[in-house]
């Protein structure tokens, strides 16, 4: 894989990668040459990152990159990103598995149907960006079976309602997962159980009646602002109240707050006295 030359054929890939010094030959020629390119562990190739690159010079529509031949030559990658970019289509087939080493992939932005990603081969894979793909029509490509160490998702905008998953995204088989945002995706419920590592959650402008969080005992943010279907939320008897910033801003009021105690109930009164909801130590 790091012999031989690479194929690049889009104009602002290519040229994006001479100003990373990652093109051997006089730009633009389409080729640069696999040993370059074959050891590379992180390349940001989102589109901000590529206009700031070229300072605007010789950069045909903003910086778009339409086509990313050339990328799968980047065997050793951990961390990319395709970020804003409009394509469809991704390189390989849409398989990652020419980066098995991928820890952090963005492709937040760009129209790809995010449901069509080949992600089986990437176990050691930690962060998805999937926000604003707006183009999806299925489930997200990831699994605990094929990416078990997954810690992030990202995916605030990315259409997934009832038709999508319609009992609800289960997470339970990520036990790694420490931080998730999934705001105004068209969610209807969740399950989150046994995530004792999971600290932020972002869940806002979705159609979740119920929502349990009491086995996430590492929780340190939840932010559940703008859900007007909510009826109830239930934080237990085990999160530290006192180490947990909570909002309900602009969500149901009638819904009901359980905390497992009368002493917690005291405690959340005190801690978010504006919150939106009602606390209470009744059974959830």
């Amino acid at each position: 894989a790091c012999v031989g030359t690479v194929s690049v054929p889009n104009y602002n890939f290519e040229m994006s990668l001479a100003f990373m010094q990652l093109d051997d030959f006089q730009f633009p020629n389409q080729l640069t040459n696999a040993s370059t390119v074959c050891t590379v562990t992180n390349l940001n190739l989102g589109i901000s990152h590529v206009v700031n690159l070229s300072g605007g010079q010789n950069n045909p529509v903003s910086g778009n990159i339409s086509n990313f031949t050339g990328l799968e030559a980047f065997v050793s990658l951990e961390n990319l990103s395709v970020a804003g970019h409009n394509i469809t289509t991704f390189v390989n087939n849409n398989s990652l598995d020419f980066a098995p080493c991928l820890r952090e992939l963005n492709v937040a932005s760009t129209n790809l149907d995010i449901s069509t990603l080949d992600l089986s081969s990437n176990n050691n894979l930690e962060v998805v960006w999937f926000s604003g793909c707006f183009s999806n029509t299925g489930q997200m490509p990831i699994s605990p079976t094929n990416n078990p160490n997954l810690k992030i998702i990202k995916a605030i905008g990315l259409p997934m309602g009832s038709t999508i998953y319609p009992n609800g995204l289960d997470l339970s088989g990520f036990p790694c997962m420490k931080e998730l945002y999934i705001n105004n995706t068209g969610l209807n419920g969740y399950n989150l159980t046994g995530l004792t590592e999971l600290e932020k959650i972002w869940i806002s402008d979705n159609l979740e009646t119920t929502i349990d969080v009491s086995t996430c005992v590492s929780l340190t943010e939840l932010i559940l602002n703008g859900n007007n279907n909510i009826t109830s939320v239930n934080l237990g008897s085990n999160i530290d109240l006192a180490n947990l910033y909570f909002s309900t801003f602009n969500s149901n009021c009638s819904m009901l707050i359980h905390v497992g105690t009368a002493a917690r109930v005291a405690q959340a009164q005190n801690l978010w006295p504006g919150a939106c909801g009602t606390f209470t130590d009744a059974a959830y």
